[in-house]
């Protein structure tokens, strides 16, 4: 590790690495962006003033250096049944008392010292809310065809699209009937398909029939639409279950749409903190499932690749059109038109909103359709995550294109734990060798999963618990006290990683290979080199 003497990006800001002094300094009393945070988590409407008092009040006096709230389920999961006999049922999310309690959360934050925010979207999965409709939901390709005897002319009718139905995370057992066409067209019914002998019947189509002046031959006649996905965020506060959607990660719109909705409310209740107290928004893990369309998509396929990616939309119902490797090359620019479309009409919609308003992102970027290297790079404190069921470590991908991209501060969801071992049994001596080995990957932020939200008075203990997932840290875990010097450990870690870098002999594009790693969109931009570096 390179201590002194080095330059390096913290957030954007260029500072001088630390001297020794000032490194002994940290490891004695790490600052609060040194120290370990947590993820904070609010079951259903069970949350109190008093408690986010005591529990920040807590935090502070047990090296915590901030939190991450999270709205989820009250029962862990939307298949359980949700909690009875809620003291507060009118606590529902967004309503006038969740305001209020999300601003003193903020108030009470400033008043500590400590960072807290949110997870963008209730549940912890994805990007999404109860203000997405199955129109703006993510959308999926669709597909009805006839077979016809061509040699005269033909009204045919081509059904609708079947409805559609999620059967992914967080699955509500709804069924969706929204669709829109795409195009209707006619291939020849022998055979591989030709591109060049691909009809777009698109303008004789209307209310369901096709009228068509049909050569000769055996033709098969496609209606293509896109429909949505179902997929939702997830688990859900109890009052939401089946009026949440995830937003289309892909349409510029809809992006714009979301970050409106998730942003300009909480300017409205929560203004004079954020940016300050309530400094961040977390993107967690991606569970949305995949998408393969959205309204505009034909428009940007053929922008970003020059060509029209009707004829070919026949691969995706596993018909070889062209040839096998024609096929092949166009799936390939099919995925790369949506990993394009996820950053610059997704993540980088979000990104700039959030800035507007002086917030960050913290962001797990791996796990769907999009670019890891390019996702690290963007958040400002990317993230990976590990269990307490193994050695430690996070995601390499994460690790070297945070590097590469200037960022001081990687994080770690820490200490997510399954079912077996999540029984309030996990002790700091069995947790240290998971988090020695996360150090050792890359990541010098460890933030703890998780802290759950403790509203009810101090005689009910242990409170509220997240279920079977992640080690239970709270003010009533029974070594909360004794714990201190556990978490002081991770602190003085962070503070003495934070500070240095790790050096990297090459950088690689696109694909981390042994050394730092930067997005393609990067390298087609240009580079430079100064003093070095």
């Amino acid at each position: 590790m390179k201590i002194p003497l080095l330059l390096f990006a913290f957030n954007g800001i260029a500072i001088a690495a630390a001297s020794s002094s000032e490194l002994e300094t940290a490891f004695k009393s790490p600052p609060v962006i040194t120290r370990p945070y947590v993820w904070w988590h609010w079951m259903g409407s069970n949350f109190s003033k008093e408690g986010i008092t005591k529990d920040l009040e807590a935090m502070k006096a047990t090296g915590i250096g901030g939190a991450t709230i999270f709205n989820i389920a009250s029962a862990v999961q939307e298949s359980h049944k949700p909690t009875l006999n809620n003291p507060w049922p009118d606590q529902t999310y967004r309503s006038p008392k969740y305001w209020d309690a999300l601003r003193h959360a903020a108030a009470e934050a400033q008043r500590l010292g400590l960072e807290i925010g949110l997870h963008n979207t209730v549940g912890y999965s994805t990007t999404g809310g109860p203000w997405i409709d199955e129109e703006r939901n993510m959308q999926k390709v669709v597909s009805k065809s006839v077979m016809i005897e061509g040699g005269k002319r033909v009204s045919v009718e081509i059904p609708r699209p079947d409805p559609t139905k999620y059967n992914g995370y967080g699955n509500s057992g709804r069924s969706f009937t929204f669709f829109r066409d795409i195009a209707v067209i006619a291939v020849p019914a022998d055979g591989d398909v030709d591109p060049a002998k691909t009809i777009d019947l698109t303008a004789s189509f209307k209310d369901n029939r096709l009228e068509w002046d049909a050569p000769a031959g055996k033709w098969q006649v496609v209606r293509f639409a896109h429909a949505p996905t179902g997929s939702n965020p997830h688990p859900l506060p109890d009052e939401l279950i089946g009026k949440t959607l995830e937003v289309d990660k892909i349409s510029l719109e809809a992006n714009q749409f979301h970050w409106n909705q998730v942003i300009d409310p909480m300017q409205q209740h929560l203004g004079p903190f954020l940016g300050k107290s309530f400094r961040h928004f977390l993107i967690d893990s991606y569970e949305a499932g995949a998408q393969n369309w959205t309204p505009v998509f034909r428009k940007e396929f053929e922008k970003y690749k020059g060509y029209d990616p009707l004829p070919w939309l026949l691969t995706l119902e596993n018909r070889t059109v062209g040839n096998a490797d024609l096929s092949k090359r166009f799936k390939w620019d099919y995925d790369d038109v949506i990993r394009t479309l996820f950053y610059e009409n997704g993540w980088l919609i979000g990104v700039k909103k959030m800035k507007s308003v002086g917030m960050d992102l913290q962001f797990e970027p791996y796990s769907g359709q999009f670019d890891t290297v390019e996702g690290a790079a963007l958040a400002d404190i990317p993230m990976g995550e590990f269990w307490t069921s193994g050695n430690g470590g996070i995601n390499s991908t994460v690790v070297a294109a945070a590097r590469a991209a200037g960022r001081t501060v990687v994080g770690a969801e820490a200490f997510t734990g399954p079912p077996d071992l999540s029984k309030w049994s996990e002790t700091p001596a069995f947790l240290k060798k998971s988090a020695d080995g996360t150090f050792a990957s890359g990541a010098n932020r460890l933030i703890l999963h998780h802290w759950v939200h403790q509203p009810f008075d101090d005689r009910y203990k242990p409170g509220m618990g997240m279920g079977w997932w992640g080690t239970h840290f709270n003010r009533h875990q029974t070594w909360a006290k004794d714990g201190l010097a556990f978490f002081q450990y991770l602190g003085r870690c962070q503070a003495l990683l934070q500070a240095g870098e790790t050096p990297a002999d090459f950088v690689s594009v696109g694909k981390p290979q042994g050394a730092d790693v930067i997005p393609w969109r990067i390298f087609r931009n240009g580079l430079t080199v100064r003093d070095g570096r």
